[in-house]
This record gives C-alpha cells, sequence and structure tokens, in this order.
C-alpha cells in the first residue's frame, strides 16, 4: 500500500492543540473556583480512604513549593516557556496529533496556573493522595496536564525516533 504523502505544516496553533489546551485550562480553572468558593482552606472531602481526599491547599512556589514567595517571577518564566514552546513547536515537538496533544497539555497546564500566580499569588491545589500518614504534594488538573504532556513527550519521541529511518553515513 502506497504511504500517503505527508500535508505541509499549516500556519497557526492546529485544532488538536486548541483542543486539548482549552479543555486542560477550563477543567483547571473550574476545579480551582469551585475550590476556592467552596472548600475553606486546608480543610478535606475525603473520597477514597486511605488513599485520596480533596484538600484546599494554596501554594505560593513551584513544584513542591520550591521558590515561594515568587509569583511574579514564576508567572513571568512561566510565560516565556509557553511562548517558546508555541514559537519552537515544530522544532521541538513530535509531528501530527501526537505533538499537538503535548503542545495542548503543557499550554493549558502552565497558563493555568500562572493566571492563578497572576492574580491569587499563589496556585490552588486540592488533588491530595496519600497512604497512611504519607502524602505526596497536594496538586491540581494543571499539574496533572503539565505532568502528562511531558511523560507523552519523551514516549511520542521515543516512537517517532524508532520510526525514522537510521542515519546515512
Amino acid at each position: 500500500m502506497a504511504e500517503r504523502p505527508r500535508q505541509p505544516d499549516r500556519p497557526g496553533i492546529p485544532l488538536t492543540a486548541l483542543f486539548f489546551f482549552s479543555w486542560t485550562l477550563l477543567w483547571d480553572q473550574l476545579t480551582k473556583v469551585w475550590i476556592r468558593d467552596g472548600l475553606p482552606l486546608h480543610r478535606s472531602i475525603p473520597v477514597w480512604p486511605s488513599c485520596f481526599q480533596i484538600t484546599s491547599v494554596r501554594n505560593e512556589g513551584a513544584a513542591w513549593g520550591m521558590w515561594a514567595g515568587r509569583p511574579i517571577g514564576l508567572a513571568l518564566f512561566a510565560i516565556l516557556v509557553l511562548v517558546l514552546l508555541v514559537v519552537f513547536r515544530r522544532r521541538v515537538f513530535p509531528r501530527g496529533p501526537a505533538g499537538q496533544i503535548v503542545l495542548g497539555l503543557l499550554a493549558g497546564g502552565i497558563l493555568g496556573n500562572v493566571i492563578d500566580r497572576l492574580l491569587f499569588g499563589c496556585v490552588t491545589d486540592y488533588l491530595d493522595f496519600y497512604l497512611g500518614p504519607h502524602h505526596w504534594p497536594v496538586f491540581n488538573v494543571a499539574d496533572v496536564a503539565i505532568c502528562s504532556g511531558v511523560v507523552l513527550f519523551f514516549l511520542f519521541s521515543h516512537l517517532e525516533s524508532r520510526r525514522a529511518p537510521p542515519p546515512s553515513p
């Protein structure tokens, strides 16, 4: 069977990336509003006993509270990363829908946390997984999207490199 010719890259952000970006940003912001408006700070709602609860916390830093107290600096850094991802997306991400999914997840997650930092000076976190007294740091939908985007980036990049013909000598 003959291979279909590749469609040339069109200018602008592809629809798949926009869909994943919009979906991530919408769910991130809706769940954060629900937490900020409906659950007092440091209160929890048990979901699965001994494993998972919804806990209202605020993170003034980046991952695991690093660089706390620098919301504007963290927001500016995140915006710079977001701009670089969009500008260099054709060089950075795998081609096709896989790369678009990764871009959408990363962009939506980054912007979701930037919005919190700029509006509130901190990020609203609420997904609290634990085993007995041992808790994973509390996180949110934006964090899930960013981590998922990074994992998928490496997975799709690896799969794409395995499909590529070996370099000629």
